[in-house]
């Protein structure tokens, strides 16, 4: 019964551990669906930088080889950039 009641509690832990992990990116009202991307999270970061040293846009797709890859780069350069000129930060 001891183990039991041993094994009972570590589950009880772990569940609870678990809930008050971060909600995922997804999950977030404002997040994009794209926001779990590499390709997004990469262009979304670069614009942003870009936007804030006052550099002219220059989305660089070459950084990725497929084209579902490129489009999301460029879709999160242009939010990082927009973003960044706008004065909102994430």
């Amino acid at each position: 019964m001891k183990q039991f009641s041993a094994i009972f509690l570590a589950g009880l832990m772990g569940f609870s551990m678990g809930a008050t992990l971060p909600r995922r990116a997804a999950d977030r009202p404002n997040a994009s669906p794209n926001a779990t991307s590499a390709a997004f999270r990469d262009g979304l970061h670069l614009g942003k930088l870009d936007g804030q040293s006052g550099r002219s846009p220059h989305v660089s797709i070459g950084r990725w080889s497929n084209e579902a890859d490129r489009a999301l780069f460029a879709v999160g350069y242009e939010a990082g950039y927009r973003n960044s000129l706008a004065g909102v930060t994430e």
